[in-house]
């Protein structure tokens, strides 16, 4: 059974963490364009490994599969040499904070009992990435929606079938 750890064991070095250089690799699949509210920031302790959890609601999505109104995960394993900058990258977003700022306490806040980010809506952009070895992963990019319930006045309307080309940074 997996418990929530004493975060600062997950954040260590968080702050020598790099900026983000491009798609940061994440363990959620389902390539599309989404707006969610986040509703849980966890970390987790569990039996295969250490993970950071962002719990959310989707509010908006253009993939059939992942239905407005219904719930995902965007999980990073601890151990993965991202998994610093993913995480810091995610709450300098959620918390409209600077990448700079983002230490330990930082992140132990945003994944404390009183989950300050929960009601935070977001962009996510999940995007099927294959490395020159032939592995996949997909990559998130992650944008401030704000926290007003109202969200659709601050995100434009997610079309169905958005096109699928790679953007570049």
């Amino acid at each position: 059974m997996a418990r929530t750890k004493k975060a600062s064991s997950f954040f260590k070095g968080i702050g020598e963490a790099s900026t983000p250089g491009g798609k940061l690799p994440t363990t959620i699949g389902m390539p599309g364009s989404y707006a969610v509210k986040v509703q849980a920031v966890k970390a987790v302790e569990g039996f295969n490994g250490n993970y950071f959890i962002v719990e959310m609601a989707i509010c908006q999505s253009d993939n059939d599969q992942r239905p407005v109104d219904t719930k995902m995960a965007w999980i990073v394993g601890m151990d993965k040499p991202s998994a610093l900058t993913n995480v810091r990258e995610f709450v300098s977003i959620a918390a409209d904070m600077d990448f700079s700022e983002v230490s330990e306490a930082e992140c132990e806040g945003a994944s404390n009992s009183e989950q300050p980010l929960a009601g935070v809506y977001m962009e996510l952009t999940l995007t099927q990435i294959t490395t020159r070895k032939g592995s996949e992963f997909t990559a998130a990019s992650w944008a401030l929606i704000g926290d007003n319930d109202d969200y659709s006045e601050m995100f434009p309307t997610i079309k169905k079938k958005v096109s699928r080309k790679k953007k570049r940074r």
